[in-house]
């Protein structure tokens, strides 16, 4: 087997294999790996790079967090050529919730061995996400966490702060919503879709299962008021996503704001896009090498 390798600089693990501890993790699996240390040239670069990849190997390899393996699946999606997922990130969402091994040796060992299945996703002003596509308190706070303390702290320490800070002045969004012709208006602190069902608690990243008809779970939390908004905040910062929230399913949402764009969080990537932003479930968008036996993460 030929396995293509993409290594981008910034990842967030604190510990990284190095591209030659890679190579020699997929030769002992059995594997002949081209490792490649890509990115900080933009999303086309990126692009390019996995096409290259796609072109010279039976299986491309995102060695990443999550914002990694988001734009990887991208260029494939829709291709032939299958990817796999060496995490490498902060917190790996996807491969977690995918049940990946998340150790270089059992990654390597299971890309060798494991089968491919179609993963739906969804699409966002166009752009695919693999989690989730998030508006309002999610990437405003992941903007702060880097204005105010991404030098200084890890990720997991500064999102602390800013997360308080921002529930305390908790603004909201006034969207008018067409879920899949089911039409709202309403104002929030956070809406967000995603192909996945969470565990209760947020914490320990769990994923209970994953849609695979291309439609989209949707949350909105819709707070009465002040001091209710701020019980919201405080069941989210003890990771519990079951009250406070209203759940719907829908393959295509749109969003319209009262701003000419709005800050969107994807996958880790914060992005700014036109309103109203449309948001699209997309069935078996790429095909992700797994388990032979797959488990929920």
């Amino acid at each position: 087997m030929r396995v293509g390798v993409l290594i981008t600089p910034a990842s967030g693990a604190a510990t990284r294999p190095m591209p030659d501890e890679i190579a020699a993790a997929f030769e002992r699996a059995g594997a002949q790996a081209t490792v490649r240390t890509v990115g900080g040239e933009g999303d086309d670069a990126l692009a390019a790079h996995v096409r290259r990849a796609a072109a010279e190997s039976d299986v491309v390899v995102a060695a990443g967090g999550d914002g990694t393996v988001r734009a990887v699946a991208e260029a494939l999606a829709g291709g032939a050529v299958p990817m796999g997922v060496l995490p490498m990130g902060t917190f790996n969402h996807f491969a977690r919730g995918l049940g990946l091994p998340t150790e270089l040796a059992a990654a390597a060992q299971t890309i060798r061995e494991g089968v491919a299945r179609p993963v739906s996703a969804g699409r966002a002003g166009g752009r695919l996400f693999l989690n989730n596509a998030a508006l309002g308190l999610a990437p405003d706070v992941v903007v702060q966490r880097r204005e105010s303390h991404g030098s200084r702290l890890g990720r997991v320490l500064a999102t602390v702060p800013v997360a308080l800070g921002a529930l305390l002045h908790m603004d909201r969004l006034r969207l008018d919503a067409d879920l899949d012709g089911r039409r709202a208006s309403f104002e929030t602190p956070f809406v967000f879709a995603t192909p996945n069902r969470y565990a209760p608690s947020l914490f320990q990243f769990g994923v209970l299962d994953r849609r695979t008809d291309g439609s989209l779970n949707v949350y909105v939390a819709t707070p009465d008021g002040p001091v209710d908004a701020l019980r919201v905040g405080r069941r989210l910062l003890r990771g519990r996503l079951d009250r406070h929230l209203d759940a719907s399913v829908a393959e295509r949402v749109e969003l319209a704001a009262d701003e000419p764009r709005v800050r969107v969080l994807m996958d880790g990537d914060v992005v700014r896009l036109p309103s109203p932003v449309v948001i699209e479930g997309v069935p078996d968008a790429v095909r992700v090498v797994g388990p032979a036996a797959p488990s929920a993460g």
